[in-house]
């Protein structure tokens, strides 16, 4: 709960004042996966087709939410992706590459992320609120 307070806080601090933004709360079950958070916040300004990102993997590295690319934004979907520099516990360095698809009629989440320059993928699921 209180990294949910932080990460809500932190991510209403960067979109305060953005009348038109939408906000994202996600949950997901990473199925263990150390790569893929267990909550994702967004804030997408449909306006200036900007979006914000945070989750507890984003605290960690960046240790402040960070912009996203808008993919995709039609009817059915919408598509943010990011990057994240990591390094694993074994003192390797990536950049996390993730991608996340909401479905609007469902209000279902998918997730993936893949460390540039390698085969891994990790993929999620999960469902989100939208305020």
């Amino acid at each position: 709960m209180k990294i949910r307070i932080a990460l809500f806080s932190a991510i209403i601090g960067c979109s305060a004042g953005a009348a038109s933004a939408a906000l994202y709360e996600c949950d997901i079950d990473p199925k263990s996966h150390n790569w893929l958070p267990t909550k994702l916040l967004v804030s997408h300004n449909a306006r200036s087709k900007t979006a914000t990102v945070n989750d507890p993997i984003i605290q960690h590295y960046n240790k402040k939410p960070m912009g996203a690319r808008v993919k995709h934004d039609n009817d059915k979907r919408i598509t943010f992706g990011w990057t994240v520099k990591t390094i694993s516990p074994s003192g390797q360095r990536a950049n996390m590459v993730y991608r996340a698809t909401y479905l609007k009629a469902s209000g279902k989440l998918s997730i993936n992320a893949q460390p540039n320059g390698y085969s891994n993928k990790f993929s999620a699921s999960g469902t989100c609120k939208v305020s």
